[in-house]
């Protein structure tokens, strides 16, 4: 805290701001995420374009050969807000499984297992333990690092934290991608690569890990994983710079059940299947194929069977488009975590050389402007076998995308990644948008207007604009002394705004928080404190309340009726 009078610290932080920044929001929720948007005309509209899109791909047979489904999901709605479903030749002439998919079909879900593991660890343990050092719970790896004659990891230093930050420098894999391993049928080398290769110690090569010329995995026993992970040698040193290890989940994985005391898959089932009342998620390959089974060929050669034994946690469940839903609608609205917890895991870990995307427990960051504002966008993918896949979770607005994929033998249609049918990206960047502005919208509509006392000569006018983000103060006066031409005269150019704040005010409550910048021209060259709003938000205080601290009073359509105006100790009620 700067010793600053009150009008020097506002003149402070609005001169920064006015040298360097046009516009500068606090990161967050800009508006209330949006309610009802399946009624929302513009969303219709977005819906119709998404449809659209993939209709004139699947008729340009740029879909031939790839099974997928793809929705997206409202923590407001109990249905899916959209879903489009394509099915493969090779799906319809499977003699295993779904022969149509909808969004009760079942994938295999790769990587985002470790999502599912996370999300299963915070659950029974919280996050308390995310400093622990994994010896903890598996000391095993200490000893077993002891005798190997090479560089291992110093596993007293890697904490639970690490591990699901992808900062734990471990390797990606053990076993499955090393060349010692004669048979292993995930990096066949030719005899002329192969004698580049000089000999290695029997001791040294990896007894399991790897994938059989049939196609399944040489399942690892949790001693076995242990120490050939513990003998590795590491990528980079613990906490240094991410690096994506499916090793660290097979560790979590092991860490949870010394922890809870039982066995990983029945703290799955209870925890987390049964708690949210899923339907299509499993822990390991469903005991008899149904219907909803996604195979788009024979279930041994697509990656369908197989156990994962410790390094399922990783990349071994299954799960639906549905059941998707019901996850990220538990983990946004903070069903079975607390917010504090939710909010925590909704943060990066580490910055990635590009600057708009960031690594999380265990999410894949990304961060878009949208009219203003950053927008982070939390993925986690996938990928085992034919099946690539993808979970998206927006917190700014309450939503989420889910796009399930499955090839065709053969096939390797790219609906992730590819530039023309990746469908990610399809969806993204004709949603955010579309969704920001009826997330604008509603709050002009629910908490823009007049409001007044006339008795006291006080009065707040709130609009919005199309030139920047958040509700803006336009008029602010307290016992007739006019406030906002007060806040005005400190800095020219003054945008003062109002932002969600998140703070549990009370049934039938909203609360808001105030934060400013000063419109001006950017100083080419500059680069610190470029964007230096976060510094003092609200942070002049009257009677120990912020000054621009708002409770606003809702009805049951969610608009407001009136604004508690906490420092001044006032209430004003809404006039227009």
């Amino acid at each position: 805290m700067r010793p600053m009078t009150r009008g020097l610290l506002f003149a402070a932080c609005l001169d920064v701001a006015a040298a360097l920044q046009t516009a500068c929001p606090v990161r967050g929720q800009q508006y209330l995420p949006p309610t009802g948007l399946s009624n929302e005309p513009k969303f219709k509209s977005v819906a119709e374009e998404l449809a659209d899109t993939l209709e004139r791909k699947v008729e340009a047979k740029l879909y031939d050969g790839l099974t997928f489904s793809a929705s997206i999901f409202s923590t407001c709605s109990d249905d899916l807000l959209w879903q489009y479903h394509h099915s493969s030749k090779g799906l319809k002439n499977s003699t295993q499984g779904a022969k149509k998919v909808d969004a009760d079909s079942i994938y295999r879900i790769g990587s985002i297992s470790k999502l599912l593991t996370i999300y299963l660890w915070l659950l029974e343990d919280g996050d308390r333990h995310f400093n622990v050092p994994i010896t903890d719970y598996l000391p095993t790896l200490t000893e077993y690092a002891a005798e190997s004659s090479g560089l291992t990891s110093t596993w007293t230093d890697i904490t639970i934290g690490d591990l699901a930050g992808q900062m734990a420098g471990l390797s990606r894999d053990y076993g499955l991608a090393d060349l010692a391993i004669p048979n292993n049928s995930l990096l066949p080398v030719a005899p002329a690569i192969a004698k580049a290769f000089s000999d290695v110690p029997g001791g040294e090569i990896p007894t399991c890990g790897f994938v059989y010329k049939n196609g399944t995995l040489a399942v690892c026993t949790p001693d076995e994983y242990l120490k050939g992970v513990a003998m590795e040698a590491p990528i980079f040193s613990t906490a240094y710079t991410p690096v994506y290890s499916n090793e660290a989940y097979a560790l979590i994985g092991l860490a949870l059940e010394k922890i809870t005391g039982v066995p990983f898959e029945a703290s799955f089932n209870k925890s987390l299947v049964d708690a949210l009342g899923l339907s299509s998620t499993y822990y390991t390959t469903p005991s008899a194929v149904s219907d909803q089974d996604v195979i788009p060929g024979r279930s041994d050669l697509v990656g369908w069977d197989g156990e994962f034994g410790a390094f399922a946690p990783a990349g071994g469940f299954y799960s639906s488009s549905n059941d998707f839903a019901t996850m990220g609608k538990a983990i946004l609205s903070n069903k079975l975590l607390t917010k504090a917890v939710t909010d925590r895991w909704f943060k990066p870990t580490s910055f990635v050389e590009d600057y708009a995307q960031g690594v999380g427990r265990p999410w894949e960051i990304f961060r878009r402007k949208v009219n203003g504002a950053s927008v982070e966008v939390y993925v986690k993918g996938g990928d085992w076998g034919v099946y690539h896949t993808f979970f998206a979770l927006v917190p700014t607005y309450d939503i989420g995308f889910t796009v399930l994929t499955a090839d065709d033998v053969g096939a390797a249609v790219d609906g992730l990644h590819d530039p023309s049918t990746g469908i990610p990206n399809i969806v993204i960047d004709k949603v955010l948008a579309a969704v920001d502005d009826i997330a604008k919208e509603q709050a002009l509509r629910n908490f823009g207007g007049h409001y007044a006392d006339t008795s006291s000569n006080s009065s707040l006018t709130l609009d919005t604009d199309a030139t920047d983000t958040g509700l803006l103060v336009t008029s602010w006066i307290s016992n007739g002394a006019d406030l906002y031409e007060w806040l005005g005269k400190l800095q020219p150019k003054l945008v003062y705004r109002i932002m969600p704040n998140q703070l549990p005010a009370g049934n039938d409550k909203v609360a808001f928080t105030s934060f400013y910048w000063s419109r001006a021209p950017p100083v080419n060259g500059t680069w610190y404190w470029e964007c230096p709003t976060w510094i003092d938000v609200d942070e002049v205080t009257l009677g120990n309340v912020p000054l621009g601290q708002m409770v606003f009073n809702v009805g049951d359509d969610g608009k407001a009726t009136s604004v508690e105006m906490r420092a001044l100790r006032e209430t004003l009620k809404r006039q227009s």
